[in-house]
């Protein structure tokens, strides 16, 4: 099938805009570079933005066999390194939270007065996992951050502290340990008065 919107290229995403009031849903199918235009053109066809009005419908998106293999490979290689994150976990009495899907990624997280993490996430773009699924030189970045807690009487704040930034997934098995452990004596001398004082307000 091919791409809706280009003609040219293979058809790898496919979204569905069901109207809960009406008996037939809206498809269209896209190439991966073209879903990307698509969805950030039209905010009603992209899940994670604002909708314009949208009331009644649902937006579903599957891939094809080809592509959820792709997206398979990625979750698959990041998880050949849970082990190293499972053992700074046990050592540091942290909480490792294992997010697969089109952007793997894995936090190792611990909460008290401040919300403590260090999160590992891929710096390929979802267009570039859709067409390539896992490569040895996909890029990765590790960033430690200590936020202090919601309340409705102040506004969260938040210090970062980046450990590497796209470094391939060829290198990382014999950085990660070491950085996961700076990350952690960063975190560990962070004070709730300290990142009131010094933090970004988020939202």
């Amino acid at each position: 099938m091919r791409c809706d919107r280009c003609q040219r290229a293979q058809a790898t995403v496919h979204i569905s805009t069901i109207l809960h009031y009406a008996p037939s849903r809206d498809e269209h199918h896209f190439c991966a570079d073209c879903a990307e235009v698509v969805q950030t053109s039209s905010p009603s066809l992209n899940p994670g933005g604002e909708p314009l009005v949208t009331l009644g419908s649902k937006v579903v998106t599957s891939f094809s066999p080809e592509v959820k293999a792709r997206i398979k490979a990625a979750n698959d290689k990041l998880s050949d390194l849970d082990p190293i994150l499972q053992g700074f976990c046990k050592r540091r009495a942290y909480i490792l939270q294992v997010i697969d899907g089109l952007e793997p990624q894995r936090t190792a997280w611990a909460r008290d007065e401040l919300y403590r993490c260090l999160w590992l996430s891929t710096d390929s773009r979802p267009p570039e996992i859709l067409n390539r699924g896992f490569y040895p030189e996909m890029p990765w970045s590790l960033c430690a951050y200590g936020s202090s807690l919601f309340t409705p009487s102040r506004p969260r704040r938040v210090l970062t502290l980046d450990l590497f930034r796209r470094i391939p997934f060829s290198g990382l098995a014999r950085l990660l340990d070491q950085r996961l452990e700076e990350g952690f004596a960063f975190l560990r001398e962070l004070t709730l008065e300290g990142v009131l004082a010094k933090g970004q307000v988020v939202q």
